[in-house]
């Protein structure tokens, strides 16, 4: 029914992904599990989006990853796709 608004303001990357990764943690404690954060170099602190919503998504993305792991590490690794060939 109403329309989806995307923000498109700069933030900063990392701190979103940290943000994330830091909600997450305590059930990945409780689970005794571990956790494992790496970020490419090359990718840049400010971006232009939504906040809020990437952190939604990486907040699903790792909650999931965490809820269907049973042992072990859950590892978020984040790159930049454009530097990354793709055969088809």
């Amino acid at each position: 029914a109403g329309k989806l608004i995307i923000e498109e303001k700069p933030f900063s990357l990392q701190k979103c992904i940290v943000e994330a990764v830091d909600i997450i943690t305590p059930e990945v404690r409780r689970k005794g599990l571990d956790i494992a954060l790496s970020v490419a170099e090359e990718m840049p602190d400010t971006v232009i989006g939504d906040q809020m919503r990437l952190r939604q998504v990486l907040i699903n993305l790792i909650g999931n990853a965490v809820k269907f792991t049973e042992g072990g590490k859950v590892e978020v690794r984040v790159w930049d796709m454009s530097e990354i060939d793709v055969v088809h």
